[in-house]
């Protein structure tokens, strides 16, 4: 694998070698259902009795989960192309532009745009991360930059657009909120007035605003390692995210997170064992080539992913705070309308989760043990406990349910919707599912798809029976 390669020509690399193994161990690919069931809920800290919901499958086609971020002032970025370059340049060192992806999280999609521009990622900022298997559009900053040098971005799972100069640059969380156009795909048709009515009672009451599955990572342990974080277990925290397996992993990685787990410490025989799956295991094998060279850094090899470390820490923070709200949507606790998030300095922020800190033995100091990382700081922050959404279009059709609306920053469409469907994603592919392409937005009457498909074809990786994928 060549350090270069962009992270789709790594995934092409990837499939390749799955299909060599598939010839002799065709197990190795036979994946669970991905349905949000009770015992995974429990998993990430959501407690709650079972309702009978219909099923609904989500993130089929990655047109099926169109996500446009809501600026500050009023503006959309959205998914439809349009001139690289504003009409209106303006001036200043910074140059702004609309960010449209798809199969590819914004983390990545800023590591690879800062390749093509020559320059430091930390150039290249925005207000928040977009779902990686989905159509998403967001603004972006980058310092220091020409503008002219958009222009040198070669095709690929992105492109710019709406480029113009300014002063400053986007921080995280200067946002208003995003923008869903979903289409949920259903095994019957459902009743539109009946769908219909229980959306806009959830836009009326709220729903309860539980962190989701994507915040707890492709193998649901995100939480885990972050909670080897709070105790400051750094060797746990390592030893587990190269070798644990979660519940939906494919046999395949289970067996290869097995085999890692026998010849761990070995870094050589770790490279040798991963180096084949170099988009699935790209920060595995980044943290492995590290020890490779600096055997007994442990604290040096987290630092190497810095973004995945931060993630870990507030999975953990989500799932206690899920802990605590499902004790409010059960009934057996007051409930304000925001929480404080236990990642702050102020114990006041802390004392809702020390029944949780105590049985998952996290130290009162907690704090201490994430000054090796210096971008994990304790600062008061709450989130609220139930959410409004502004619901755009309800239509139902013989695939499913298409549904726009609008939820404020650090609210999660799959939340909204697990409150009206009994949600699925990932493979297999259930039976009933019917494939048919649907561009929503002209469905909806809010847009076309019909451009960017043009533009992002060549890069949309389907859902298919016979595929393996894991996107962290």
């Amino acid at each position: 694998m060549s350090e270069n390669q962009t992270l789709f020509e790594r995934f092409q690399e990837e499939q390749k070698h799955f299909e060599e193994i598939k010839k002799d161990h065709p197990e190795f690919f036979v994946q669970q259902e991905h349905t949000a069931s009770r015992d995974i809920l429990e998993r990430i800290g959501i407690f709650l009795p079972s309702k009978n919901l219909p099923l609904g499958y989500i993130k089929y086609h990655p047109f099926d989960f169109i996500v446009e971020e809501l600026g500050l002032d009023g503006t959309v970025s959205t998914v439809e192309p349009a001139a690289l370059f504003s009409q209106s340049n303006g001036s200043g060192q910074t140059i702004y532009a609309d960010l449209v992806k798809i199969g590819i999280a914004t983390v990545e999609a800023t590591r690879e745009l800062a390749v093509f521009l020559d320059c430091e990622e930390k150039s290249i900022t925005g207000a928040g991360i977009k779902d990686a298997y989905a159509l998403t559009s967001q603004r972006m900053s980058m310092r220091g930059i020409p503008l002219e040098a958009l222009k040198k971005i070669p095709a690929t799972h992105f492109f710019c657009k709406n480029a113009t100069l300014g002063k400053g640059v986007i921080s995280t969380g200067q946002l208003e909120g995003n923008r869903f156009t979903i289409l949920v795909r259903t095994e019957q048709p459902v009743n539109e007035q009946e769908i219909i009515q229980k959306v806009h009672e959830l836009e009326k009451n709220g729903f309860w605003n539980f962190f989701w599955l994507q915040r707890f990572g492709n193998r649901l342990l995100t939480h885990v390692w972050g909670l080897h974080l709070f105790q400051g277990d750094y060797e746990g925290a390592l030893r587990s995210y190269l070798c644990d397996t979660g519940p939906r992993d494919l046999p395949y990685f289970q067996h290869l997170r097995g085999e890692a787990e026998k010849i761990y410490g070995d870094w050589n025989a770790l490279e040798k064992l991963f180096s084949p799956i170099p988009y699935a295991f790209r920060y595995e094998l980044g943290i492995i080539r590290y020890l490779q060279k600096n055997p007994r850094d442990i604290l040096g090899a987290l630092n190497t992913m810095p973004d995945q470390i931060k993630l870990w820490v507030y999975a953990y923070a989500s799932y206690v705070f899920n802990r605590v709200l499902s004790q409010c949507a059960n009934g057996s606790r007051d409930c304000e309308s925001a929480l404080p998030l236990v990642l702050s300095y102020k114990k006041s922020d802390q004392a809702p989760y020390y029944t949780f800190l105590y049985g998952d033995e996290v130290p009162n100091n907690f704090g201490e043990n994430f000054k090796p990382f210096p971008y994990i700081r304790l600062s008061p922050r709450s989130v609220d406990t139930r959410i409004k959404p502004m619901i755009r279009a309800v239509k139902s059709i013989p695939e499913g349910v298409a549904i726009s609306f609008d939820l404020k920053k650090g609210a999660y469409a799959t939340t909204f919707l697990a409150h009206l469907f009994t949600l699925q994603e990932g493979l297999p592919l259930p039976a009933w599912i019917k494939t048919t392409d649907i561009d929503m937005k002209e469905l909806l009457g809010v847009g076309s798809l019909q451009e960017v498909k043009k533009i992002l074809e060549p890069y949309i990786v389907l859902q298919k029976k016979e595929e393996a994928r894991e996107i962290d």
